[in-house]
């Protein structure tokens, strides 16, 4: 799709630091060393269309964590080396210029020090939605939308706790977000259960009152993988 390729051919909005590598429009780089381990931030630009990153939106795969000799001291077999950790959660960041930004620890082999680390070597696997639409609609019961996609409907409002029934797999639901009335984006918990072919119940308890809701919906995802080497 165009919106994928005008995407995959920008470039980062920011850089995560002086020394971070730079792969299509993917900006990473080590931030942090600790015990065993070593933390990476990934910047993306946003994504045209959704209103706030996808939860499924990348996973980090790392083949090789090189010291200055070649020993590859990344932990593969590491339980928190599993599909699971390996996913990358972005949030939308307004500094120093509109883009997503997230984290993902990598584990080293028992008793390998992160600051021996060279040379990090992977892939960024990016799950990008297919025709994404936004629907908005208020916090009240009752209140409904529907899109090419997909429906959204308000099916109760407990105080900050709000629950919808999407008329759409739970697959093609890209993001659930919430915002005040200064239209800044509330923070909340909840969970998304498939109820049956194309429907879907989520509830999502807010931190702080919101007066709209938008629900991003897509037609489904496109794989792309993002090569990188970073250097130490």
């Amino acid at each position: 799709p165009a919106e994928h390729r005008a995407f995959l051919e920008s470039a980062p909005p920011v850089d995560v630091s002086p020394e971070a590598a730079r792969s299509g429009p993917v900006s990473i780089g080590v931030i942090a060393d600790f015990t065993e381990k070593f933390m990476m931030q990934i910047n993306l630009p946003a994504l045209q269309g959704v209103s706030k990153p996808p939860r499924e939106l990348a996973r980090l795969d790392i083949h090789l964590a090189q010291t200055a000799a070649g020993a590859n001291l990344y932990d593969s077999n590491s339980n928190f080396e599993s599909d699971f950790f390996r996913g990358v959660s972005f949030s939308a960041k307004a500094q120093p210029v509109s883009h997503w930004s997230g984290l993902r620890t990598v584990h080293l082999k028992k008793g390998q020090k992160p600051e021996d680390v060279k040379q990090v070597v992977g892939r960024l696997v990016l799950f990008l939605p297919e025709d994404p639409e936004t629907l908005t609609l208020a916090p009240a019961a009752g209140e409904r939308a529907e899109g090419a996609v997909g429906t959204v409907e308000v099916k109760s409002v407990d105080g900050n706790k709000v629950s919808l029934e999407i008329g759409a797999a739970e697959e093609q639901i890209v993001s659930i977000e919430g915002l005040d009335a200064s239209g800044k984006s509330i923070l909340a918990g909840g969970s998304t259960n498939s109820t049956g072919p194309g429907q879907a119940s989520v509830v999502r308890d807010f931190q702080d009152p919101i007066t709209e809701l938008r629900v991003t919906l897509a037609k489904g995802t496109r794989e792309y993988v993002v090569p990188f080497v970073v250097e130490r």
